[in-house]
């Protein structure tokens, strides 16, 4: 009788540590589980904080973008770089006279000028870029009916050719002598200027004659008359 109970206690104890294992391979995988799911729930969370933190900035950047003045735009009080359209194309140009025909005299307050005769001649090479061709001489009388001395050193004659007004070159020579020194009042005083003007180009020719800084230039407009 002894020896038929002692296969039964062992069967016994066999059939517990099986369970005890079974029990604890439970538990284990259930740890297992739990720290596993923990770990996603962390990882997910903070991605999203990241996620979050770094689109934050985002919108008030791009409201701020959205909502600043264009710099084309001129704050109130500030002026426009841009050019004036009703300003004049050359405001540095110098006041002229209304023309009047080469063959009268030219008038100004305190003065009169006169251009006394034309003469065709040949320019002739004085100076470097002096080309020697057809020119025109004109003698300039210049009277003095002010009360007052009339610097003659500033006097200065130009010629310009055609309704676009090309300017003219100047010769010194053969015969040139500008204005220089003073006039009294009640004098007068004669000088001489030669203009580069092609035969073809004297039809329709502008004298001007600056006498005085400030003061509207005498000027004759047509054609030189031929002598």
């Amino acid at each position: 009788m002894a020896d038929n109970g002692a296969p039964a206690d062992q069967e016994t104890r066999v059939s517990s540590g099986t369970g005890r294992r079974r029990w604890l391979i439970g538990v284990v995988i259930v740890v297992v589980v739990v720290l596993a799911v923990w770990a996603i729930a962390a990882v997910t969370a903070r991605g999203a904080s990241n996620g979050a933190g770094t689109s934050a900035p985002a919108g008030p950047s791009s409201s701020a973008s959205g909502s600043a003045p264009s710099s084309s735009s001129p704050t109130p009080g500030e002026t426009s770089d841009a050019p004036d359209a009703n300003a004049s194309e050359d405001p540095g140009a110098f006041p002229e006279l209304p023309p009047v025909a080469p063959d009268e005299p030219g008038q100004a307050p305190g003065l009169e000028v006169t251009l006394q005769q034309f003469e065709s001649v040949t320019g002739e090479v004085v100076v470097p870029g002096d080309v020697q061709a057809a020119a025109v001489r004109v003698t300039v009388q210049i009277t003095n009916a002010a009360d007052t001395p009339l610097d003659l050193n500033l006097v200065v004659m130009s010629a310009y050719m055609g309704e676009e007004r090309d300017p003219a070159e100047t010769y010194q020579q053969p015969g040139g002598v500008p204005f220089s020194g003073s006039l009294d009042p009640g004098a007068t005083a004669t000088g001489v200027y030669l203009f580069r003007i092609p035969d073809d180009r004297r039809s329709d020719v502008t004298f001007v004659v600056d006498y005085r800084g400030g003061e509207p230039a005498i000027t004759w407009r047509g054609a030189i008359p031929e002598n």
